[in-house]
């Protein structure tokens, strides 16, 4: 059934091509008339269409988008980006959702009263004969503890962690006075092999419960324990014999996921670059719901496959800016940014030559601070340290005179794929109609997309591509 509407879709997309055909007498930024909202509106209706499931990151439904969207640029004549490749595979890539919760003492499971994240690293059971229980009074300082490095510590709250961790642990069991189980399933996730962890050990932690079925063997209770320690300020310390095992919480499976990049090569600075940029995938099926994101982020798409389309025809023509323009379509970043994190650490083109980047993330819709216009705005989320001169040039590029708002949504700047580009000093902002009630809700459909307010946007887009493709 998949290769059918794989098949389907693809020929659709590439058929739908053929409408809208203008006058070739055009030349530079007049190529800005040549934006078709009919073929926007195909394009967006198709990707937020059920058929793709949401573009989960990962999933069957991302995987069509992205060929659909490659197919969409090779029919553009838009020139594979990645040495011969339209696709840029993010390695070391893996999703990781809730696996069976077990920690079994003696051969009892306590299921509820622990947790454990394994780091994101592998599928982890970890098996236990011994653990080195700690105590921490006002003496802790002065007591050797060489003796736990590689082994398991189980510690109460008040135990500095720098002391344990200076000490090159294996695992380290931390007691949790006012610990909450965990959830029974974790939503799907997708994380880099391996991330960034504070840790250099296998982490766990666990209820007042679970401890004191630990501390049998000692007679006595935590409290009881903590409370000696309080009285006396003396350390306490003990060595357990149990027969123990721990599940991680998570297990993990390898995912496949690209990033898609397609340049239009400028002319005498061809090797400068503009990045325009939209991430192309989604949230996916949740509960047997479908997301299927056409504002976030099929507008985005379907916005820049557009601009995309005029600019290698313009390229055809001989009108090419002075820059080369790199069509970006990042993945993952409802993960957490992922795949333009990745392009900014696996460059395909010096990123010291990009000169800016543009981020185009919702834009179809119109926001509550808004509702009295005609959708004649469009939101520039920056940070004055990194935007260059790029709100000159925006001003300079406002054909149709849109409200410019570039006071707003700040929080935004960091949510989004130009921020990685923003890291590393490159000039990069993100333009969007903003938030609303749908964001992230099964409600976001195509029925709801403003297409005459994303033509205005649009035509400001592409304006503001060229000139910074072209200007000194």
């Amino acid at each position: 059934m998949i290769k059918y509407v794989r098949h389907t879709l693809l020929l659709a997309a590439l058929v739908s091509f053929s409408i809208g055909l203008y006058a070739q007498n055009t030349k530079g930024t007049e190529y800005i008339e040549q934006i078709d909202s009919v073929r926007m509106r195909i394009t967006l209706s198709t990707l937020a269409s059920d058929a793709f499931e949401g573009r989960g990151t990962g999933k069957q439904g991302g995987e069509i988008a992205q060929e659909y969207i490659v197919a969409y640029l090779d029919s553009c004549g838009v020139e594979t980006g990645n040495n011969g490749s339209y696709y840029q595979n993010i390695n070391h890539l893996k999703s990781f959702n809730g696996a069976r919760r077990k920690f079994t003492v003696d051969g009892i499971d306590y299921p509820n009263d622990y947790k454990y994240v394994n780091q994101y690293r592998h599928d982890t059971i970890l098996e236990i004969t011994e653990i080195i229980f700690v105590a921490a009074g006002t003496d802790i300082d002065s007591i050797k503890l060489d003796e736990i490095e590689n082994k398991t510590v189980m510690k109460q709250g008040d135990t500095p962690s720098g002391y344990i961790d200076s000490r090159n642990p294996k695992t380290v069991i931390s007691i949790i006075p006012d610990f909450k189980p965990a959830s029974p399933t974790i939503s799907e996730r997708t994380h880099f092999i391996p991330p960034e962890s504070k840790h250099k050990y296998e982490n766990v932690s666990i209820s007042v419960d679970l401890a004191d079925k630990l501390l049998k063997s000692t007679g006595k209770t935590l409290k009881e324990i903590t409370g000696e320690v309080e009285k006396n300020g003396k350390s306490q310390i003990f060595t357990l014999k149990t027969s123990a095992e721990i599940h991680g919480n998570v297990i993990f499976r390898k995912t496949k996921v690209s990033n898609i990049l397609g340049i239009i090569e400028g002319a005498e600075l061809k090797n400068e670059y503009i990045v325009l940029s939209a991430h192309h995938d989604h949230v996916g099926i949740i509960n047997e719901k479908i997301y299927n994101g056409a504002d976030d982020n099929a507008s985005g798409v379907s916005s820049v496959l557009e601009i995309a389309r005029l600019m290698a025809k313009a390229k055809k023509e001989n009108r090419v800016p002075r820059r080369s323009v790199l069509i970006l379509f990042p993945a993952a970043e409802e993960k957490g940014l992922v795949g333009s994190n990745y392009y900014v650490n696996n460059p395909v083109f010096p990123l010291n030559e990009v000169k800016a980047c543009i981020n185009v993330d919702m834009l179809g819709r119109i926001d509550s601070k808004h509702k009295s216009t005609d959708g004649g705005y469009i939101y520039i989320v920056n940070d004055e340290k990194t935007n260059g001169n790029l709100l000159e040039t925006a001003e300079k590029s406002n054909v149709d005179n849109i409200i410019l708002n570039t006071n707003d949504l700040n929080s935004l700047f960091n949510r989004s794929d130009h921020y990685n580009f923003a890291r590393h000093n490159i000039p990069a902002v993100l333009l969007t109609s903003g938030l609303h009630n749908d964001y992230h809700t099964p409600r976001d459909r195509v029925e709801l997309i403003d297409f005459d307010a994303m033509w205005k946007r649009s035509r400001f887009i592409f304006a503001l591509i060229w000139n910074l493709a072209t200007e000194d």
